[in-house]
C-alpha cells in the first residue's frame, strides 16, 4: 500500500508540474498559432520559467522563495486562463502530450517507489550529484547577494565542508543552481526526492523535443513516430545519462533537439517568422544559461548545417536583417542579468575540458569492455592498472597500456564487447551460461553487423538529396 501511495504521489507532482509548464506554452502556441508545436509547449514553458529565474534571481535580486510565489502566480493566471477560454480543449492538448512522455514517467516512477531512496540517491556519479544538491540547498535559502556576501565573510561556516563543495559549485553552475534552489521551495519534499523529481520532469521534456523532431522531419504514422521516440529515450546512451546523474544535460536535451529542429525549418522555408526567431532565440538563451558547453556544440553543428545548404545566402538578405536583429536582441535580453557570470562559466569549462586527462574517463567509460569488466571482479588486475595509469598519459599511451593489461591477464574476451558495446549493447556480453568458444564468435559477427547496418544507413543519408535531413548529416 506503501509503494502505490507513493507512487500516486510522485505521479501526482510530476503531472501537477508539467501542466503549469505546459499552460505557459499553450499560450504562446495559440497565440502564434503554431499549433503544429502543440506538443512543445510544456517546453516552452520550461523555457520561460528559466528566464523568469534569471531575471527574478540574479536580476531583481530576490531569494528562491519570492521567485518561487512570483513564477507560481503567473503561471496559476496562464493556467486559469486557458481553462477558462479552451476548457476541454486545454485537457484534451494536454492529454495528447502527456501520452508521450508517459511511458519514461511510469518507468522511472515505478523504480523511485519500489526502491526508494536507495535507488534515486545512489546512482553512478555522486561526485557531480552531491555538487548539484549541495548548491541547489544553498541558492534555496539564500539570495545572490547574501551568497555573495558569504563567499567574502570570514565565518566559520567557510570551514564547513558541505558550504564549501555548496558554494564550489554554485559558482560553477549558478543559474542551474539558482533552478534547483526554486525547484527546492517549490516542493518542501526530501531533498534528495525533489532532485530525482526535477530528474524525471526535466526528462520528459526530451521525449516532447524528440517526438516533435521526428513528427516534423519524417512521414511517420502518430505510431511510427511514437515508437521511434520511445526508442530513443530508453536507448543506452540516453540512460546512461541519467544514471551518471548529468543534470544539466538532462534538463536541456529537449531545448537542444528543438533548436536544431527550428533551424531546419528556417532553411527549409527559405524565411524567417517573427515567433520561430522569439522561439529559437529563448532556447538558446536556456542553453547558455544552464549548459552553456551544449550551445557550442550546437553552434558547431550550424556551422556544418551551412555547409549542406548552399542556400543559405538568400537568408542573408538586406530585408532579412531585422529578423535577425531581433533574434540577437532577444538572445542578450533574455541572458543579460547572468551573461556575464555565464560567460565566466563557459570559459572555466572550456579551460577545464581542454586540461582533462584521460583518467577522468576510467570511470564512466568501464562499460565499453563489456557487462562484467576485470576490474569489477579482478583485484590484481585493478592493481596493476593503478601502477601503470597516470593522469600524465596522453590519449594514446592511455589506451595502449590498458590493451597491454588485457593482454597480460589474458582478458582478449574482451575486444569481443568493445563494438557491441560502443552501440550500447553492453548488456548482451559476458553472458556466464554461454560458452565462450560460441559466444565469442557471435560476438564479433554482432558487431561487424552493427557495423555494417552503420555504415549502410550513413550512406543513404547521405546520398539522400532531401534537404531537410541536412540537420541530420550535420
Amino acid at each position: 500500500m506503501s509503494l502505490l501511495y507513493d507512487f500516486i504521489i510522485q505521479f501526482s507532482i510530476i503531472i501537477s508540474i508539467l501542466l503549469f509548464l505546459f499552460s505557459k506554452g499553450y499560450f504562446l502556441i495559440k497565440k502564434f498559432k503554431y499549433l503544429k508545436f502543440l506538443n512543445l509547449s510544456p517546453i516552452i514553458g520550461y523555457s520561460i520559467l528559466i528566464v523568469e529565474i534569471n531575471f527574478l534571481y540574479f536580476g531583481f535580486k530576490l531569494n528562491s522563495i519570492a521567485t518561487f510565489y512570483l513564477i507560481f502566480g503567473t503561471s496559476s493566471f496562464f493556467l486559469v486562463f486557458s481553462l477558462y477560454n479552451y476548457r476541454l480543449k486545454f485537457f484534451k492538448d494536454f492529454f495528447s502530450t502527456c501520452l508521450i512522455f508517459l511511458p519514461i514517467i511510469l518507468f522511472l516512477l515505478i523504480l523511485s517507489s519500489f526502491y526508494g531512496e536507495q535507488y534515486y540517491v545512489f546512482r553512478g556519479n555522486a561526485w557531480d550529484y552531491f555538487g548539484y544538491v549541495t548548491s541547489g540547498h544553498l541558492s534555496s535559502d539564500y539570495s545572490f547577494d547574501e551568497i555573495q556576501a558569504l563567499k567574502e565573510s570570514n565565518s566559520n561556516i567557510n570551514t564547513n565542508m558541505y558550504y564549501l563543495r555548496a558554494i564550489s559549485w554554485f559558482n560553477t553552475f549558478p543559474v542551474f543552481s539558482s533552478v534547483l534552489g526554486v525547484f527546492l521551495n517549490a516542493l518542501n519534499l526530501n531533498i534528495f526526492l525533489e532532485f530525482y523529481l526535477f530528474k524525471v520532469v526535466t526528462y520528459s521534456l526530451y521525449s516532447l523535443g524528440a517526438f516533435v523532431f521526428f513528427n516534423n522531419l519524417f512521414k511517420f504514422s502518430y505510431i511510427e513516430n511514437y515508437i521511434i521516440t520511445q526508442t530513443l529515450i530508453f536507448n543506452f546512451y540516453n540512460i546512461y545519462i541519467l544514471e551518471i546523474d548529468s543534470l544539466r544535460q538532462i534538463s536541456t536535451l529537449g531545448i537542444f533537439i528543438v533548436c536544431l529542429l527550428l533551424l531546419n525549418i528556417i532553411f527549409l522555408n527559405k524565411k524567417f517568422q517573427y515567433f520561430t526567431i522569439l522561439l529559437l532565440s529563448t532556447f538558446i538563451s536556456v542553453l547558455y544559461l544552464i549548459y552553456n558547453e551544449l550551445l557550442i556544440i550546437f553552434f558547431l553543428i550550424f556551422i556544418i548545417f551551412i555547409i549542406f545548404n548552399k542556400n543559405y545566402l538568400k537568408l542573408i538578405r538586406y530585408n532579412n536583417i531585422k529578423f535577425i536583429s531581433f533574434g540577437l536582441l532577444c538572445i542578450f535580453v533574455f541572458s543579460f542579468p547572468s551573461i556575464l557570470i555565464m560567460f565566466d562559466v563557459l570559459i572555466s569549462q572550456l579551460k577545464l575540458g581542454m586540461s582533462l586527462k584521460p583518467m577522468w574517463y576510467v570511470y564512466f567509460g568501464s562499460f565499453f569492455l563489456g557487462r562484467i569488466t576485470p576490474d569489477l571482479f579482478d583485484q590484481e588486475f585493478v592493481s596493476h592498472l593503478s601502477l601503470v595509469l597516470s593522469s600524465d598519459l596522453n590519449f594514446l599511451d592511455f589506451f595502449i597500456k590498458i590493451f597491454n593489461a588485457l593482454n597480460n591477464f589474458n582478458y582478449g574476451y574482451v575486444y569481443a564487447n568493445l563494438i557491441p558495446s560502443s552501440f550500447g549493447f553492453y548488456y548482451l556480453t559476458d553472458i556466464n551460461f554461454v560458452s565462450d568458444i560460441i559466444y565469442t564468435p557471435v560476438l564479433y559477427l554482432f558487431g561487424f553487423y552493427l557495423i555494417y547496418n552503420y555504415l549502410k544507413n550513413l550512406k543513404y543519408l547521405f546520398m539522400c538529396k532531401k534537404n531537410k535531413y541536412n540537420i541530420l548529416k550535420s
